[in-house]
């Protein structure tokens, strides 16, 4: 039996025919891609290509804590853009590729999203009159000393991404988050951070070092007697808790 439609029918059925074949498929992703995917740092995925997925499928990433070998319930959905398979196929000399392997670029247009300012949150806990400090390992400040934080997710609230940051990383409770300071941040160019400052009390818990890729030491410091070099967000909010200021532009910091 063939099916006939008016012009108006099938310019909606040329419209919903690509849109029923969109899937959604669900896998696993380890905690430091994930984080570096809701970053929007990581951009590509390398999978065995054991299950169809087309451009235009929406992926749902879900966190998976691999020592623990469970998942930590948090997920971020993508849409797959551009697909490339490939099966024992390469575009070189097989000496070649021998000689000097495989390298995977990320490639993003000038002026595009990803040159946009990205939302920081960092916290200064304070203790006893002591502040909390880490050892960075990150991919910029690194080797310095810095407070609990991170990028500001996608419909989080300042105190949620506090608290979420604070627990990831060292495992303690904190109470009583409040604001201290915005600022804009260029320092560590190319990278561009709005950075909202916040303080909070210490409230439950010993700082452990629960990402050791990001964090190598947590530890309870005075604020006369800071170790260095210290992170330029923690620096800042140091000298705000002395000065009262609560709004640094880029002038304000050069």
């Amino acid at each position: 039996m063939v099916t006939c439609f008016s012009p108006k029918e099938a310019t909606w059925v040329q419209f919903l025919q690509p849109l029923q074949f969109m899937s959604t498929i669900h896998k696993k992703v380890w905690r430091e891609n994930f984080e570096k995917i809701i970053s929007g740092k990581k951009k590509l995925e390398l999978r065995l290509a054991d299950f169809e997925i087309n451009e235009g499928d929406t992926m749902v990433l879900e966190e998976w804590d691999k020592d623990k070998k469970e998942y930590t319930g948090r997920k971020v959905e993508v849409v797959a853009t551009y697909i490339l398979k490939t099966k024992g196929q390469t575009f070189w000399l097989p000496e070649e590729v021998e000689k000097h392997g495989f390298q995977i670029i990320q490639l993003e247009l000038k002026n595009s999203h990803a040159q946009r300012p990205k939302v920081g949150v960092g916290v200064m806990i304070l203790k006893d009159g002591k502040i909390l400090l880490g050892k960075r390992k990150g991919s910029h400040g690194y080797g310095e000393y810095a407070f609990p934080g991170g990028h500001l997710e996608y419909m989080e609230s300042f105190a949620d991404c506090a608290q979420r940051e604070v627990s990831e990383e060292c495992g303690i409770e904190i109470e009583n988050i409040r604001f201290q300071y915005l600022a804009n941040i260029t320092k560590y160019a190319p990278k561009h951070y709005t950075h909202i400052g916040l303080v909070a009390d210490w409230k439950n818990g010993e700082p452990k070092v629960l990402e050791p890729k990001k964090s190598e030491s947590w530890d309870w410091y005075s604020m006369d007697n800071l170790p260095q070099p210290i992170f330029e967000m923690s620096k800042l909010a140091v000298d705000c808790n002395k000065t009262g200021k609560n709004y640094l532009d880029v002038s304000d910091l050069a």
